[in-house]
């Protein structure tokens, strides 16, 4: 039988929240358009930075991210790759170990779309200004790294290839691997 002198020491689940967060974020992105059918699906990496004051009713978050796939289908090969920053506000819930947040923003993406078949080759790059909104949850260890999920969503944009005018719409479902200090 443990005596309080034996006993565990009781974990802190209500210390305050830590102001930075530094994390990286690998994930499934889906791109909406119909034409990037056999390259919508690719795996997506990012470098993200979140700063909170526990006294603010709102943070800040700055990232990038990328993601690329090619596929040959018939004869034909489609590589799209794409690139974006991004820049919005932050807000997580709780004092616990586990902290659900949501996030929304601006971002700045460019894509390049390639084709190649038996006639030769199109490539074309633009570039577009969407938006984002996206949320999740960590759980924090005692040493302040971190865990999580996260869901995010682009919208509103409209990117113009010299042979085809598409979006560069996205849903993407990641993990979090973080620091919080």
């Amino acid at each position: 039988m443990a005596t309080p002198e034996t006993a565990a020491p009781a974990v802190d689940d209500t210390r305050p929240h830590p102001a930075n967060q530094v994390s990286v974020h690998v994930g499934r992105r889906v791109f909406e358009e119909p034409r990037f059918d056999t390259v919508e699906t690719q795996v997506a990496l990012g470098l993200e930075f979140a700063r909170e004051n526990p006294a603010a009713s709102l943070g800040w978050e700055v990232g990038v991210a990328g993601s690329r796939r090619d596929e040959t289908t018939a004869g034909v090969e489609l590589e799209l790759s794409a690139f974006e920053v991004y820049a919005g506000a932050r807000k997580s819930f709780g004092q616990g170990r586990l902290r659900p947040y949501v996030g929304f923003g601006l971002n700045l993406v460019r894509t390049e779309l390639e084709r190649t078949d038996g006639s030769g080759a199109q490539s074309d790059d633009g570039g577009t200004i969407g938006a984002y909104v996206h949320g999740g949850v960590g759980y924090e260890f005692e040493s302040g790294a971190l865990l999580g999920l996260d869901l995010r969503k682009v919208f509103a944009t409209n990117v113009d290839y010299g042979f085809v005018e598409t979006s560069a719409d996205y849903g993407q479902f990641g993990l979090v691997f973080g620091w919080r200090f």
